[in-house]
């Protein structure tokens, strides 16, 4: 399960770089699971906002995620590590 209370609301590339490491996920399996084309758009969504490259997160695409990360069982967490 997700402990909210270690996140800012909602999407934000230290979320999702946070939640991706946790879970103990690649950049590719994100763009699998978001169903986005390139690993690349990823890479951009981590991106701080003051880089140049950096692209926001469409927010469908971050319930995606989201939904996806709630129907893991806990022990996928820190990459079943526990």
């Amino acid at each position: 399960m997700i402990n909210k209370t270690e996140f800012e609301l909602g999407y934000t590339p230290k979320n999702l770089r946070k939640l991706r490491n946790q879970y103990n996920l690649t950049k590719t399996k994100v763009a699998e699971i978001t169903e986005t084309s390139s690993r690349n758009s990823v890479f951009n969504w981590e991106l701080d906002s003051d880089n140049n490259y950096s692209q926001t997160m469409p927010h469908h695409k971050w319930l995606m995620f989201l939904k996806y990360l709630e129907s893991l069982p806990p022990a996928h967490q820190d990459g079943g590590a526990k």
